[in-house]
């Protein structure tokens, strides 16, 4: 693997990572609200 293949699938790691935090975050907030009204 040449250079810009590493830093390609890095970037796409970094961006998978920081998908699955902001739906993690989300549901929390989700679960949060819930909590809330109940």
């Amino acid at each position: 693997m040449d250079y810009k293949t590493i830093i390609l699938i890095e970037s796409l790691l970094e961006n998978i990572r920081t998908q699955i935090l902001k739906k993690n975050i989300l549901v929390k907030l989700r679960n949060t609200q819930n909590l809330v009204r109940n």
